[in-house]
């Protein structure tokens, strides 16, 4: 008599396991996405404003740690990576080409940073991050005759920053991206603090020196076995993303406003690296964050020409 009471409940949970739709992405009303069953990771920082909407979603991983999130390029199990534009093609030209790169979302957030002493020495100490990856490539390109000393993510670089030093020696200059750069200078404990002064915005100087409209820093990696399979959830995912880097750029209360709704602070510090007040800081002055609509023109293997690097195979890019 139990058995039979049974087989009803395990009828409806047949029922709602083979309803495949729950594990189907979707867009729902006022844009809502909705993964399902994809995931998406990214590094926290600038390019990760964004996708400001999705502080909340679970599905929308986020690490500072860029070596792992690198890692995806050859393990294929994120259906979307956000990540260093350039590395990203490369790793997935060298295993099985399974991303393709849909969108760039930052041109250029790197600044020159001087820390400054009562005496400068003769033969500055220069200190970036992100060797072999965009960092290095533009700054070896803008500043080919200075010596750097390499750390390895933005949040290291910051350290460095923070304390005027670089394995025990005492650091003048350092390359560093919004926010972390924010979050230095408005940090009153560190010994740095009230000694910073910003040199170049490396976009910018880029862009003089090139014509270009700054540099393929951050962009949008899909999977393409997944793209196939839900071509039109991702198509309209990056229609609005396009129409949220323009609220990021132009409408910055509403972007708060939204972050502010979905997290507090703190876990908006833990989920991007920075919160709703720090991105309108660093937003307001200039674009800080270098986001950059879909209409700019960012040729990636001119950009590779100009650096003198093998160009990516054209079906890497999803124009």
């Amino acid at each position: 008599m139990k058995q039979l009471k049974l087989i009803p409940l395990i009828i409806s949970c047949l029922l709602v396991s083979c309803d495949s739709s729950i594990d189907k992405p979707s867009i729902g009303p006022n844009n809502e996405v909705r993964f399902g069953s994809l995931k998406f990771v990214a590094p926290i920082g600038a390019q990760t404003l964004a996708f400001y909407n999705l502080g909340a979603n679970p599905s929308f991983e986020t690490n500072a740690n860029p070596q792992i999130i690198s890692s995806q390029f050859a393990l294929g199990q994120k259906e979307m990576i956000l990540f260093d534009s350039i590395t990203g093609l490369r790793s997935s030209m060298n295993n099985g080409k399974k991303y393709r790169l849909h969108r760039i979302v930052t041109n250029g957030n790197f600044f020159l940073v001087r820390i400054n002493r009562d005496v400068m020495p003769e033969n500055p100490y220069y200190v970036s991050f992100g060797e072999k990856l965009i960092p290095s490539l533009v700054v070896e390109y803008l500043y080919p005759e200075t010596n750097f000393k390499y750390v390895g993510s933005a949040s290291d670089v910051a350290g460095v920053l923070a304390t005027g030093l670089h394995e025990g020696n005492p650091v003048d200059y350092v390359v560093i991206p919004e926010p972390a750069l924010y979050n230095v200078m408005h940090n009153a404990n560190s010994n740095t603090y009230g000694k910073l002064e910003v040199i170049s915005s490396f976009r910018e100087e880029f862009s003089q020196k090139t014509g270009m409209n700054g540099f393929p820093q951050a962009g949008v990696f899909i999977r393409e076995d997944s793209y196939q399979q839900y071509q039109s959830f991702y198509d309209s995912l990056l229609d609005i993303l396009d129409q949220h880097i323009d609220m990021a750029i132009n409408n910055l209360d509403a972007v708060a406003t939204t972050m502010d709704h979905q997290n507090s602070l703190n876990e908006q510090m833990t989920k991007f690296g920075f919160t709703s007040v720090i991105a309108k800081d660093v937003q307001t002055a200039n674009n800080g964050f270098g986001l950059v609509l879909n209409d700019s023109n960012i040729d990636i293997n001119a950009f590779l020409r100009l650096l003198k690097l093998p160009e990516v195979a054209q079906d890497l890019i999803n124009e």
